[in-house]
């Protein structure tokens, strides 16, 4: 199944965003920040 271009830059965006939440979370979690979830091992 072939993605149109603008599908394919949406998923990029989503995965992008979701990744600096990633980052993010872990980097506040570290500091002792955590935002009420389970901090990762």
């Amino acid at each position: 199944m072939a993605l149109r271009p603008n599908e394919v830059q949406g998923c990029n965006e989503y995965l992008m965003s979701d990744m600096k939440a990633i980052l993010l979370y872990l980097f506040l979690g570290n500091r002792g920040i955590s935002p009420g979830l389970p901090v990762p091992e």
